[in-house]
């Protein structure tokens, strides 16, 4: 087809796009830019926020939806690298709640178990007032499977075990 004046055929430079991004509007009308961090953060946050499996990110349903409208060069990360990803931030999150219970003088944690499908679980949470602001924190510290029985040595076993982790097996108070 030959271009007329009214469709000009855009020429090599004009067809280029910046490297590694895509104007799109954002929410507040502005023009804004598409990265693929951008694509891998969005990705990485509907699957840690909505509990969803890390293989839902190979599905080609999946893939469409988020890539739809952006250009061919961006791409939804694998799911090895995702699990690698959201290991490292677990990995950052941790040691992050362990340095800020360092200078914790006294701490609260509470724990719950329950059981689904045959399965038991232990959660924990943490709960302190931070010395500079007053300001009440908490954080979670564990969700932990259980094998075997519920009993109160298991159980008092496994949250030993995570109190020594944090390091707050000699600043959690008792009742």
């Amino acid at each position: 087809m030959l271009a007329s004046a009214r469709f000009p055929v855009p020429t090599k430079t004009q067809r280029r796009r910046p490297a590694k991004q895509h104007c799109r509007r954002s929410a507040t009308g502005k023009s804004a830019y598409v990265t693929q961090a951008m694509v891998n953060e969005k990705v990485l946050r509907y699957v840690v926020l909505n509990c969803r499996p890390f293989s839902s990110v190979q599905s080609a349903e999946f893939k469409d939806l988020v890539l739809l409208g952006l250009p061919t060069h961006l791409k939804v990360m694998a799911r090895q690298t995702l699990a690698k990803v959201v290991s490292a931030k677990r990995e950052a999150m941790v040691s992050n709640l362990k340095k800020a219970l360092e200078n914790v003088e006294t701490v609260a944690t509470t724990a719950d178990a329950w059981s689904k499908m045959k399965r038991a679980y232990l959660g924990m949470t943490i709960h302190w007032i931070d010395a500079n602001t007053l300001e009440r924190k908490t954080a979670a510290l564990a969700v932990r499977r259980i094998v075997g029985r519920q009993t109160y040595s298991v159980l008092a076993s496994e949250i030993d075990k995570i109190h020594k982790e944090f390091g707050v097996q000699n600043k959690a108070s008792r009742f």
